[in-house]
């Protein structure tokens, strides 16, 4: 509710100021954006217009720079999420192996197999596309 009683207070200072700003600048300006077509606007709407553009352009920026910080997070939430499956795979499967449980071993390690080789290799590199921070290939 008070979000909206602040909108409108905002909205109507506005308003008023437009209004006082109009009264003191009664004139109105050319512009010719082609040389048949002319608009004439007055000092104040040019300059509620010229805002707006501006205002468009800091949203498409920041609008950009959001999403490229969405994506690569998502990125790296879902390597860590791989990473931290390897992890408790590897944990596990130790575990078993210590403790002479050999076929679980063996099964968690074959699991282990699976995990890592979703990972995509570079071609020609040798290397894992996750760049070698998570455990090596085995």
């Amino acid at each position: 509710m008070l979000r909206l009683l602040f909108t409108l207070f905002l909205i109507i200072v506005a308003s008023v100021l437009y209004s006082y700003f109009r009264d003191l600048n009664p004139g109105s300006v050319s512009i010719q954006l082609s040389p048949t077509t002319t608009f004439e606007l007055t000092p104040v709407s040019l300059m509620v217009l010229s805002m707006a553009i501006g205002a468009l352009i800091v949203i498409l920026f920041v609008g950009v720079r959001e999403t490229k910080h969405l994506i690569l997070t998502w990125r790296s939430v879902r390597l860590r999420r791989r990473e931290e499956k390897v992890e408790t795979l590897h944990r596990e499967g130790a575990h078993a192996f210590v403790s002479k449980r050999t076929a679980e071993a063996i099964s968690t390690a074959d699991t282990r197999k699976a995990a890592t080789a979703v990972t995509p290799a570079i071609p020609g590199s040798g290397r894992r596309a996750c760049g070698g921070s998570c455990r090596p290939c085995w």
